[in-house]
């Protein structure tokens, strides 16, 4: 039997959304933010491709961004890129222990990048470089 919406008995609906409501309204947003990626890893690597002398794909890798590698283990990434590809080559590390260390350093590379200081008590220089040395270490 079906009931127009005006006509649906008191109680039978819930009053707030169940927590896999809440989890499913979500998917749009993430299946367009992880679209949003790929459009922008597409243009990066066609990109890298243009600056390439040669059409080699060592090449092209070479000039891909830093930032291309470090959105490859972003979070929109998950269940896409970190889980079928990238964790079984960081066997026993989370997604978020290798992104945010690249993170910081994609950070800093930026500061330096555009002159900004970084030699001061301020910044947390000698932390970061410690945090670096144990990341390559």
């Amino acid at each position: 039997m079906k009931l127009p919406l005006d006509e649906t008995p008191t109680g039978l609906l819930p009053t707030t959304p169940s927590a896999l409501w809440s989890l499913e309204a979500g998917i749009p947003q993430a299946r367009g933010k992880q679209r949003e990626l790929t459009k922008k890893s597409g243009s990066s690597v066609r990109s890298a491709r243009r600056l390439s002398s040669s059409q080699s794909a060592g090449h092209a890798i070479a000039n891909l961004q830093f930032g291309f590698w470090m959105m490859l283990t972003a979070g929109a990434r998950e269940s896409t890129i970190w889980t079928p590809m990238l964790s079984p080559i960081f066997h026993g590390v989370t997604r978020g222990q290798v992104h945010d260390p690249m993170k910081k350093l994609n950070t800093l590379r930026n500061r330096l990048a555009h002159w900004e200081p970084v030699f001061s008590t301020t910044t947390g220089l000698a932390k970061r470089l410690h945090e670096f040395d144990q990341f390559f270490s």
